[in-house]
């Protein structure tokens, strides 16, 4: 019996897997690892190109399959801060809006067991999602 040194990948088409993702898991035991490729196609997840050696499993990761990631719909983060306003409803005591947006954020800070609609000290407005870090080293529209 001779020994094999050369990695031959299982699948016959030539053509590669399109997919927005694929990566190896790892089943079996912590003695005897079995290590597969959990990829998606046609929007189903698959698990397969399995073998007990990871090198195999690398291989026919590069040479099976093009990953390609969607692009993402993504905004710039907003900066912003709390600002009290003395005329914010807020048990007659004022409160605190969102600089960009002007939403309230009543019993700043509170305690949500109290109150449970409000946003408790939050760190995003939850109206216009900006990130409430006081705009530190970043720009910030008031």
């Amino acid at each position: 019996m001779t020994a094999c040194t050369e990695l031959q990948s299982p699948v016959v088409n030539p053509e590669k897997i399109k997919t927005p993702f694929a990566t190896v898991v790892v089943g079996g035991t912590i003695d005897k690892p079995y290590y597969s490729i959990m990829y998606f196609d046609a929007g189903e997840m698959h698990i397969g190109f399995s073998s007990y050696n990871l090198a195999y499993v690398r291989q026919w990761l590069s040479e099976e399959f093009e990953v390609d990631s969607p692009t993402a719909d993504i905004a710039p983060v907003l900066h912003g801060r709390w600002v009290y306003d003395p005329n914010a409803w807020d048990w007659n005591l004022g409160g605190y809006v969102c600089g960009l947006c002007g939403i309230r954020n009543n019993n700043l800070p509170g305690d949500s067991r109290l109150n449970p609609l409000n946003f408790s000290g939050s760190t995003y407005c939850p109206n216009c999602g900006a990130k409430m870090d006081g705009g530190v080293g970043k720009e910030v529209r008031k």
